[in-house]
């Protein structure tokens, strides 16, 4: 099966802060599957490592208040590329992020508060009919 994957998770150093968010877990749960890795807050063309961004309003916001919502638009066209290229079934994605977060992201304000919702990049793979769990959900199984 071929699965796209949060890279920070696969220990990809392309976190906001440089760092990574590598989970043995997702790692291992895939060990049988062609894993894709996919950034697409740097298919949009952001630095690593950057200023922090979260989605308030609908808009893609920096920390500093610079609205970034076409750039992230840019990164989800991007990944259509991808979606075309591969036809994953499944993604892993990163929970919370403004691009990868499934069902609850940051709401914005920079305070670590969630809300309802879905990361740009998430929405564009559930508009395209694919299935999307989180590093969280996989946690969950192996626990339960």
């Amino acid at each position: 099966m071929i699965v796209f994957v949060s890279a920070c998770l696969l220990g990809i150093d392309c976190k906001y802060n440089g760092g990574n968010n590598y989970s043995k877990a997702v790692v291992d749960s895939l060990k049988n599957d062609v894993i894709i890795p996919i950034c697409p807050e740097q298919m949009a063309g952001f630095t690593t490592p950057r200023i922090p961004i979260e989605i308030k309003d609908g808009r893609v916001i920096r920390k500093d208040g610079e609205d970034v919502t076409e750039q992230m638009k840019k990164g989800c066209i991007e990944l259509k590329k991808y979606i075309d290229l591969y036809s994953p079934i499944l993604a892993v994605l990163k929970s919370r992020s403004p691009s990868c977060g499934y069902k609850v992201i940051y709401d914005g304000s920079f305070t670590s508060t969630r809300t309802e919702g879905n990361g740009f990049a998430c929405q564009t793979l559930l508009d395209n009919n694919i299935k999307v769990i989180t590093e969280e959900d996989i946690m969950s199984e192996i626990k339960g």
